[in-house]
């Protein structure tokens, strides 16, 4: 459920984040749109449990083109920080934490955290690094594999089957990475 887990994003980050005046919203679009429904849903809750318990917390967002050079990310990024250094939490609601991350470690800025999703490699290597604060891992493998075990049940085995399946997500941290295990059946 993409809009819970917005919320529970949004929840954890301010668990952190508590006496923030502004926090930082990383995005990348596409036209000025994000690209993915899961990501505008995520979005939805995030910003509802912001409304309902942190309603004087501005978010800032930043938008990074997807069809932009990493240069210019870069440069969006700098710009950013130089004009909101009262800004020391950051969350992206993709798999693209680690922008922010190698920017951050890049440019020796120790003073913020990041809250990203997905164990992708280079978002995994900024966990471990320090740079990003917490991962929400959503078990990709275990996703896939009870996809195509539902498929198989309703196509092959004629069974009725759940039309949604709901999956746990953990919350990473640099302290609890090297023990978590992608489901692998």
């Amino acid at each position: 459920d993409s809009l819970q887990s917005g919320y529970f994003a949004a929840k954890m980050l301010m668990l952190i984040a508590k006496d923030e005046k502004s926090i930082m919203l990383m995005k990348q679009t596409k036209d000025g749109k994000v690209p993915s429904t899961q990501q505008e849903n995520r979005e939805v809750g995030f910003r509802h449990y912001m409304n309902e318990f942190f309603p004087a917390v501005k978010i800032i967002e930043v938008n990074l083109p997807l069809d932009e050079e990493r240069k210019s990310y870069e440069d969006i990024l700098e710009s950013f920080f130089q004009s909101h250094p009262q800004i020391h939490h950051c969350i992206t609601l993709n798999s693209k934490a680690h922008i922010v991350g190698e920017f951050l470690l890049n440019t020796k800025r120790r003073n913020i955290q990041i809250m990203g999703y997905d164990v992708v490699h280079k978002n995994a290597k900024c966990l471990r690094q320090g740079s990003i604060s917490f991962l929400i891992a959503q078990h990709a493998f275990q996703q896939g594999f009870s996809s195509v075990d539902a498929l198989f049940r309703a196509i092959v085995l004629k069974k009725n089957v759940q039309p949604i399946n709901y999956m746990p997500i953990e919350l990473l941290s640099k302290e609890n990475i090297d023990f978590y295990h992608r489901m692998r059946i």
